[in-house]
């Protein structure tokens, strides 16, 4: 389920962006400000952060850009805030247009969506290579041929009851 922030000081403009989002289909929380923004983000995953920024945010801008969220800021005028080209961030100055917002947003929650889809990629990776880690380990160590060794994390694996990348870890462990 998605997950977006909304950290605005005003009630009404609050209102506003909600009635705004087309489609949230998800979870709206709100933020008075953005270091209760930035708290919010430490201790739980959002998808994205929305907040209504002026010239007194720019430090918590710089510590937002570190959380690696993609962000939609809405920037009151005479607000003159660069987003780096590798950044996650998308500015519009406030008001703003409806389609503009949505479509900002959208671009926010399609891009971590497909950094859930990268990240979980990269953790199977990780936990293959940490299999064949362990496999080329017990070929070392007890002159397994690699389907042996395959064997063996799997006979542990099903004996104990545990996941083949919990056994490989405790092979690789014990190798030291």
């Amino acid at each position: 389920m998605r997950r977006i922030l909304l950290a605005v000081r005003d009630d009404r403009e609050y209102e506003d962006l909600v009635a705004s989002l087309e489609n949230p289909a998800g979870t709206i929380i709100r933020a008075t400000d953005l270091v209760s923004a930035a708290s919010l983000l430490l201790d739980s995953k959002f998808d994205v952060l929305v907040a209504s920024v002026d010239e007194s945010d720019c430090r918590m801008l710089s510590l937002l850009s570190r959380l690696c969220i993609p962000s939609v800021f809405l920037a009151k005028p005479g607000f003159s805030a660069i987003a780096k080209p590798d950044s996650l961030f998308f500015f519009i100055h406030f008001p703003q247009e409806k389609s503009l917002f949505n479509s900002a947003v959208q671009m926010c929650l399609c891009y971590s969506e497909k950094m859930a889809i990268l990240e979980k990629k990269q953790l199977d990776l990780d936990r293959m290579r940490l299999i064949e880690r362990a496999k080329l380990t017990l070929i070392a160590s007890k002159s397994f041929s690699e389907e042996q060794a395959h064997r063996y994390i799997e006979k542990q694996s099903m004996d104990r009851g545990v996941s083949k990348y919990i056994i490989a870890q405790q092979i690789v462990d014990e190798a030291g």
